[in-house]
């Protein structure tokens, strides 16, 4: 199967699209398939998108510099003349929306995307207060995507419904298939399921965004348990609370970066000591901290928003707890697993079958080899109806 990856980005890079391109390309090799990237491609038009989006932000507005109908033309040309040089079965365009909308091909189209400009733009802050012009242009760019897609791939149900409902996409070309962990070297079983010292109670909340992944909740979990006499502590990485909020039981950790080697065993270890895994999202298209800690038979403990109950099964690989809960509510539910050891246990081991079956890279990539496969057969039936038609016009 030879596959053409279609993003202006460079997409063996690690440090892109959170990793996700670089373990998804390796991936798909490991399973037989020829990759060639096509990118990166530059673009003055996004640069130019970058500074408006700037200037946008200090008038109080948002541009969404990504979708932008000049940048997409440009990179519809530019990535049709790439693919001239090349054979290729089919087209594999991860997050790539603006590069695919105007790409005039023969060829198949997989899009992969954990997020509809539609399910963004009523979802996300980043999203609110948008210029007139770019809310059209986004619209656009996602709609001529979506013709131009022969199928289209998300890791949740939350995004194939927004395809069907917001843009009529075809139900039946709709495929879901979960994301996989985001670690070089992930733990062995073993050494994810090695006893932990329940003792104390580490809550471990991972990510870049205080707001937006829940740090004032997980904050005032960490205090409810503390009242009703769970020895607890909070750990903070990724992440800086506002001046002036903290605890005693509350530590913050540097950033750490995967693509540091020492950074990156350092945050093993975080996930393979931590008791839960709290990340109680306001907003999340998918997660891939969620399926990082199941690698390490960490559970999650979680809110039901977006694409996180995809990825994060109640009782399964962690607590999903309502989006309206309480910190109240998150305290009783991780207080119920502790007062019975053997449930952590359990739990521990299903979040690590929950990686071993569903969240792990390799299983990604068998399923979308199964979709090429499906689409190509398709496309070369179709080639050669066209053919004999031709043939029987003359």
């Amino acid at each position: 199967m030879k596959v053409a990856v279609v993003n202006y980005l460079d997409t063996r890079n690690v440090r892109v699209l959170s990793g996700a391109s670089h373990f998804m390309i390796r991936a798909l090799e490991r399973q037989g398939a020829e990759v060639t990237q096509l990118g990166p491609v530059s673009s003055r038009w996004l640069t130019a998108s970058r500074y408006l989006h700037g200037a946008a932000r200090m008038l109080g507005r948002t541009y969404d510099w990504h979708h932008n109908l000049l940048a997409s033309r440009a990179f519809g040309r530019e990535f049709a003349r790439r693919l001239k040089h090349g054979d290729y079965d089919i087209i594999y365009a991860p997050l790539a929306s603006t590069e695919i909308a105007y790409l005039e091909t023969n060829l198949p189209i997989v899009y992969l995307t954990d997020m509809t400009f539609a399910s963004g733009k009523s979802y996300y802050n980043s999203f609110s207060n948008l210029l007139p012009f770019t809310d059209r242009e986004g619209a656009t760019i996602e709609k001529k995507a979506t013709t131009r897609a022969t199928a289209i791939v998300a890791p949740s149900d939350w995004v194939t419904k927004s395809f069907h409902a917001d843009y009529g996409y075809d139900a039946s070309r709709l495929h879901v298939v979960s994301y996989g962990a985001n670690l070089e070297n992930p733990p062995t079983r073993d050494e994810a399921l090695a006893q932990r010292d329940v003792s104390v109670c580490r809550l471990l909340l991972l990510g870049v965004s205080w707001e937006r992944k829940g740090g004032p909740l997980a904050l005032e979990t960490l205090k409810m348990l503390l009242a009703s006499g769970v020895k607890a502590e909070l750990l903070i990485c990724g992440c800086k609370p506002p001046a002036g909020v903290g605890h005693p039981a509350m530590r913050v950790l540097p950033f750490l970066r995967k693509d540091n080697p020492a950074e990156a065993l350092e945050l093993r270890n975080l996930l393979l000591t931590s008791t839960f895994l709290i990340v109680p999202s306001e907003a999340e298209a998918w997660g891939f901290v969620f399926g990082e800690a199941s690698a390490c038979g960490l559970p999650s403990v979680t809110r039901d928003t977006g694409g996180i109950s995809s990825v994060v099964r109640d009782g399964v690989n962690g607590l999903l707890l309502p989006a309206d809960a309480i910190p109240a509510e998150y305290a009783a539910r991780i207080r119920e697993v502790l007062d019975r050891p053997g449930r952590y246990r359990e739990m521990c081991i299903s979040s690590r079958n929950e990686y071993e079956t569903r969240l792990n890279w390799d299983s990604w990539a068998a399923r979308m080899m199964e979709i090429f496969a499906a689409i190509k057969a398709e496309s070369l039936a179709a080639r050669r109806v066209d053919a004999k038609a031709e043939q029987l016009s003359q």
